[in-house]
């Protein structure tokens, strides 16, 4: 008979009650709903390290501050979702809504998974400072009631999601990388935000991880990038080295973008969209080389000059700017691969001289794309002189519509009948070009058929002509 000393008795037990409580604090820290302010503080005292998801539950209410101090880790996801997401939308402040309340953590620094609300009645105030990354996506959506949001650690994330009308502070130090293979979209809605370069102002790369199922062509055309809505900006700071897609419509002007950042030299971006409120478009100093495949501005009521500031730009299309007097293109233009070139309903701009003058010198601030062009439509004050460096020989080709309107009368449309008869009838297309002009010795007819093409190039022909005297 084997006897054991009643102390070996106590460690054996001892080791086994440890093994069981580890295993019990395992099982409570693999998936975590949390149901209440008294849950949260059970799981933070318990839980280290979660190895699968943190939820709050659905019915889930709290009231001044819920502390996840404690957690550092979650392997999986943050996540909370409910079906009445405009419940508290008109009136955040009263009833229906939820008392409200803060969730905090000092201690949680990586989450491996998605952290993901989609509506939170009553949560004032979500406060992880020292958050570092998130590895899927950080999305806060239809967070009514939200007023402050300290992120100010978050470094890496694989997409930025931000819908929180009522959100007045946002802390973020600034992005450093994406994570993840279908990364770097960013989106932000926010009425009352005033400032949110933290997300933009570093030099990041979302092709760098990114795995689009194709070309880098394919991905700049896949539409994915920055989308804003921002009534209360002022300028947004964009220095992202590479991106798809920049859309920035602030509906209250002025308000601006800056392409570039302190760390950024070199910047390609798909398709910018600008307008509404944009009144103001600036280079970084810091930027050597600026491009973009297409730069679209419409209905930006207040935008006066459009200094376009890239040094490689596939297609320019600036539409319903009724303050817009003064469109510049740079010496750069000459070499750039342009398919559009398109500036229609901007009354007031000014495109009478390849030159203007400032500070009583005469200098050039229209360069002329050199390479054949798919369409052009441009109407607004004109004259010959304009188009000088566009009809020296050799003349690009304009392979779809050729369409230009004159407001002033000091157009002769004749300039383009010549232009097309010494190329032989090769330098516009025949059956879709047109010159309107208020010139009333303006030149012969040129083409066959004013107009033609898509309905929507006869919507523009026939806003021309209403004011419009001659029809060549």
């Amino acid at each position: 008979m084997v006897y054991i000393s009643a102390f070996r008795w106590q460690t054996l037990l001892w080791a086994l009650l440890s093994l069981a409580g580890r295993a019990l604090s395992q099982q409570e820290c693999t998936n975590v709903t949390i149901s209440s302010a008294a849950d949260a503080d059970a799981i933070r005292k318990t839980c280290k390290t979660i190895l699968g998801n943190l939820v709050f539950a659905e019915t889930f209410t709290g009231t001044g501050t819920v502390s996840l101090d404690g957690i550092e880790i979650i392997q999986g996801n943050i996540w909370h979702e409910i079906d009445d997401i405009y419940k508290c939308k008109d009136s955040p402040d009263e009833s229906p809504c939820s008392a409200k309340f803060t969730i905090s953590s000092s201690t949680l620094r990586f989450v491996n998974g998605t952290l993901y609300f989609w509506g939170f009645d009553g949560l004032e105030s979500l406060v992880l400072p020292n958050l570092n990354r998130v590895q899927g996506s950080f999305s806060l959506n239809h967070l009514y009631q939200l007023g402050t949001l300290d992120v100010t650690g978050l470094q890496y994330v694989e997409n930025f999601q931000l819908s929180a009308q009522n959100l007045e502070k946002f802390s973020i130090d600034g992005l450093q990388e994406f994570t993840g293979p279908r990364n770097g979209h960013v989106s932000v809605f926010g009425d009352k935000l005033d400032n949110v370069d933290g997300l933009f102002m570093n030099n990041l790369d979302p092709w760098k991880n990114h795995s689009s199922g194709g070309s880098y062509d394919n991905w700049m055309q896949t539409g994915m990038g920055v989308s804003l809505n921002l009534p209360n900006i002022k300028t947004v700071t964009f220095g992202w080295r590479r991106v798809p897609s920049f859309r920035f419509n602030p509906p209250n002007p002025p308000a601006g973008v800056v392409f570039g950042g302190p760390n950024t030299t070199e910047m390609e971006i798909g398709e910018v969209r600008l307008g509404f409120g944009m009144a103001q478009v600036d280079r970084h100093k810091q930027v050597k080389k600026l491009a973009a495949r297409s730069l679209e501005v419409r209905e930006a009521t207040d935008l006066q000059t459009l200094n376009v500031p890239f040094d490689s730009l596939g297609s320019l299309d600036v539409f319903s700017a009724p303050s817009l007097t003064t469109v510049t293109l740079p010496p750069e233009a000459e070499n750039w691969n342009m398919s559009k070139l398109s500036i229609l309903d901007c009354p007031q701009v000014n495109l009478t001289s390849e030159y203007s003058m400032r500070n009583d010198e005469r200098i050039k601030t229209w360069y002329w794309p050199k390479s054949d062009f798919d369409n052009i439509a441009i109407q607004g004050k004109l004259s010959n002189e304009f188009f000088e460096s566009f009809l020296a020989p050799p003349v690009p080709r304009v392979r779809g519509h050729f369409f230009v309107g004159d407001t002033t009368g000091n157009l002769d449309c004749g300039i383009f009948a010549k232009a097309q008869a010494d190329s032989g009838n090769t330098t516009f297309p025949k059956n879709k070009v047109g010159c309107i002009s208020r010139n009333e010795n303006s030149g012969p007819r040129l083409g066959n058929h004013f107009g033609g093409g898509s309905p929507a190039w006869q919507v523009v022909l026939v806003g021309i002509a209403m004011m419009a005297t001659t029809v060549l």
